[in-house]
Order: C-alpha cells, then structure tokens, then sequence
C-alpha cells in the first residue's frame, strides 16, 4: 500500500525591481541592478536589451533573487537604457518572468567639464579692463590664481567675483598699464558637480587695448550775456518858486552875483526829494540870525541860508495859490465899489439936469 504525497501548486509568476546608476553621471561602468521576489536561474547577457553609442554588456553577476549587470565602454554624452526581456527567468515552478520587455531608467552619461563661455566686451579702454565668464552648469574651485594676463600690459593686478553662484565670474584687472590685456584661465581649474575637471586646456578672454587718456583740451570760461540796461522812470519834476524878504524871487540853479547872499531849497516830495539854490542881493534883506524855514503843504520845502545874518520868507505852492485867489476877491470888491460911485455919480447927474430943466421952466 503506498502512502499519500502532499503537492503545492504555484502558479504566481515572479517580480523583479530594477535599479539603475544615478543620471547624470560621469563612471565609465555602469552597474544595474535586478531584484526578484523569488528565486529564478536561466538569466544570461542575452536577455537584455542594450541601447546607447557603443555601449556593451561587460559582466552578469548574482543568482536566486540578486543579479547584477554592468555596462562599460560608452563613449561621452550617450544616453544608456537596459531593458530584461520578456519571459527571461523562470522560478522553481517553472513560471516565466517577466511577462513582458521591462526598463531600467535612462541613464546620461557625462564625463566632460562645462566650457565657460568669455564675453564680448570693448577692445580698448582707457581704464584697466573688466572680464566676464559665464558656465552653462555649476562649478566649483575656481581662484584668482587660476587666471593670468597674458597680454603686452605690465603691472595688472587681477581680482576674481564670483556673480551667480558657481555659473557667473567677474575678472577686474587694475594698476595696468598701456598695451593689450587678455585673461588666460590654466587648464584643469574647477570641477563640475559630477567631478569632471576642467578645462581641458587653456581658455582665453578677447584681448582689450588699454590705452592712455588723452591730454585734457582748455575750454573757455563762458562769458555771461549782457542783459539789456532799463530805462529809467520818468519822474515828476517840481519847482519851487521862493519869495525873498526883501529882495526878487529867484529859482532854478541862477548862479549868484559877488554880492549876493547864497541860499538852499531842498524839496522833500515821496517822488522825487530834490533840491534847488538861489541867491540874493545882501542889501535887500535885513540882517537876523540863521534860520531853517520848514513850511508844510503839498510839499515841504526847506530853506537854508549860507549867511547866518539873512531871513529868507518863502511861501509853498498852497500859499501861492491863497495869494492868486486873495487877488482876485479884492479885484473884484474894487469893481463893485467902483460901479456903485458909478451908480452915485449917474443918479447925481440925471437929478442935476431934471433941476436945469425945472428952473427954466419957472423962468
């Protein structure tokens, strides 16, 4: 009698996860990863699929759940992908793995440092020259000591900035003197982040002509403009007309006789003070002590003798005008009482001759 065999069946197929090298990356092997859920033989170089330039599998390594697969001989900037065929593996039930073409990721190879780009700045200066770099990625390392001046100008101390971190440089030069500037960066200066050193040879800024100031030309002061002269405002004259005790008027600016008394008007007006002198005979006007008439009205008028023994009487323009008026009332008062006698001496006639008449009549 034979004894009963327990039988598992397994129809679960197996899994697998794989791992790429990190991208972007500069190693020159390249090592993939293949993990499985279960145990799986058959897996060979033939199994994958290998796309990028001249890339090749070099080695398969591992077994049961862990293999491992590296890919050598890429040439710079190639895009790498592997991928495991369908069907590859089996597990010990015989299940075939994967059902279908399964990727790695895509993988960039970059083995080469970023070339900074110069700028194109002026060819001659009259001062020392500033340079510019600019690297399309980042970099690091880079110091003043890495750039030289490789033109004709003597003297040029060099200083490095450091713009925008690690893409954007700044090279000032100063102190040179005259002749051609041009910066040179040596060779294998700076690393990019993935560690490719560069540049792989000498790179060169433009060359600038540094050039001395030319001699500073005189220029002539400017001479202000003439501005145009104003004419004077008209002002109101007057006149003074003075009366002496004594003696005529004079006015105006008469030049006096050897004899005469020597005197000064001055008007005090708000529009024109102004001031007048006139003379006198001495024998016409009596003998006091000095004296400084002020008389007020439509102006004032003061007068100053140069003797200190003559009165000198003067009257304003007021005064003036009272004693034209004074003249003509009395003129014509003298009118009136000449024809009121008029009048008198009519009346006295008329009756003279009524009286003729009468007397004849009574003869």
């Amino acid at each position: 009698m034979q004894s009963a065999t327990d039988v598992i069946v397994d129809q679960t197929l197996p899994t697998v996860n794989l791992v790429a090298p990190p991208s972007p990356t500069a190693q020159s092997v390249l090592t993939f990863d293949l993990i499985f859920s279960e145990t799986v033989t058959g897996l060979i170089n033939s199994d994958f699929t290998l796309t990028g330039t001249n890339c090749s599998i070099t080695s398969l390594t591992g077994g049961g759940k862990s293999y491992s697969v590296q890919v050598s001989n890429c040439t710079d900037a190639a895009l790498v992908e592997l991928a495991l065929n369908a069907n590859s593996v089996s597990d010990l039930a015989g299940n075939g793995a994967p059902i279908a073409l399964t990727k790695y990721s895509a993988v960039q190879i970059d083995r080469v440092a970023p070339i900074g780009v110069w700028d194109n700045g002026v060819t001659s200066s009259y001062i020392s020259p500033i340079f510019e770099i600019v690297f399309p990625e980042t970099i690091s390392g880079l110091t003043v000591a890495d750039f030289t001046n490789i033109g004709t100008a003597s003297g040029c101390v060099l200083s490095l900035t450091e713009n925008l971190a690690g893409t954007k440089y700044t090279i000032a030069t100063s102190n040179c003197g005259d002749g051609t500037v041009q910066i040179s960066m040596i060779s294998n200066s700076y690393l990019d982040a993935l560690g490719n050193q560069g540049p792989v040879s000498a790179s060169s800024s433009r060359s600038v002509s540094k050039i001395a100031l030319p001699a500073p030309v005189p220029t002539q002061a400017p001479v202000p403009a003439q501005s145009p002269a104003l004419a004077p405002t008209p002002v109101p004259q007057q006149t003074a007309e003075p009366l002496l005790t004594g003696g005529p008027s004079v006015s105006g600016t008469a030049p006096p006789s050897a004899s005469a008394i020597e005197a000064e008007i001055r008007i005090d007006s708000p529009a024109a003070p102004k001031t007048f002198s006139f003379s006198a005979p001495r024998g016409q006007l009596p003998i006091t002590p000095s004296i400084e008439n002020r008389i007020a009205g439509g102006s004032n008028l003061e007068i100053k003798s140069s003797q200190d023994d003559v009165p000198i009487a003067v009257t304003s323009s007021q005064s003036v005008k009272f004693l034209d008026e004074l003249g003509i009332w009395v003129a014509w008062f003298l009118v009136a009482i000449g024809s009121i006698g008029v009048l008198i001496g009519s009346f006295r006639l008329l009756q003279g001759v009524r009286t003729k008449k009468l007397v004849r009549k009574l003869a």
